[in-house]
């Protein structure tokens, strides 16, 4: 069996209505569009906050965010072992992530168990910028 790929995109504050996958007339999203012609484009979907920690701890957890602290600016998981990205791996699959959102991190433990972890420049960019934000992931 070849092995496929699974991606899961996480973007804060885009509207689906301003992507072209979805309809939008004109070229604001050329290379999400390029991969939603290769991929699955969930047409009906439903959140389960208003922010990334609630949003994305289902995702990796398949458990809603009330289970863990993720309402909380705490770390969010706990000691909590049954990730997708750990249960992929076992799956054969090859768990990476590359991300710059803050509160989805290592800081807050989203990132536990992935083979490849890169946190983009744009954590540096708020440390440089306003050291005082530091505090939020040591």
């Amino acid at each position: 069996m070849a092995v496929k790929n699974i991606i899961i995109y996480i973007m804060d504050c885009l509207r689906p209505d301003f992507l072209g996958c979805y309809g939008f007339g004109k070229p604001t999203s050329p290379n999400i569009d390029r991969l939603a012609k290769e991929g699955v484009v969930f047409r009906q979907a439903y959140t389960t906050g208003t922010w990334t920690k609630p949003v994305a701890t289902p995702l990796v957890t398949g458990i809603h965010p009330s289970c863990f602290e993720s309402q909380s600016q705490s770390l969010a998981f706990g000691g909590y072992q049954h990730f997708l990205q750990k249960i992929a791996k076992e799956k054969g699959f090859k768990a990476q992530v590359f991300g710059n959102n803050l509160y989805f991190s290592k800081a807050f433990g989203f990132t536990e168990g992935f083979d490849t972890e890169v946190e983009l420049d744009f954590l540096e960019k708020i440390y440089r910028d306003n050291p005082s934000n530091k505090e939020v992931v040591d």
